[in-house]
């Protein structure tokens, strides 16, 4: 597996560049394999970070939770954050993980 480029990552939605979380915990993944040791980020895990990063835009309605079909054709929530947000958390699990 390679990291995907900010380009196969981005999609535009209403003038906005962005990523959704669970692309997002694909490229955390992504690099916590390459860092020897580091545990395995699951998607549930991230939305409780994204929820606590970001509860003040959560609630003014500035990041968007929506839903996707997983492999088994339930719908499971997925939040839809923009490239500086994902920045952001990145940031925070590389700094939480030093």
């Amino acid at each position: 597996m390679m990291a995907k480029t900010e380009n196969e990552l981005v999609a535009m939605k209403n003038g906005k560049m962005t990523v959704t979380s669970l692309e997002l915990a694909e490229q955390v993944n992504f690099f916590r394999e390459k860092l020897e040791g580091k545990a395995k980020l699951e998607h549930k895990d991230l939305l409780k970070i994204i929820r606590d990063e970001f509860a003040e835009e959560i609630s003014l309605g500035e990041i968007s939770l929506v839903n996707y079909k997983d492999k088994k054709s339930e719908r499971r929530p997925i939040f839809e954050l923009t490239t500086l947000q994902a920045k952001q958390l990145l940031a925070r699990d590389f700094m939480l993980r030093t």
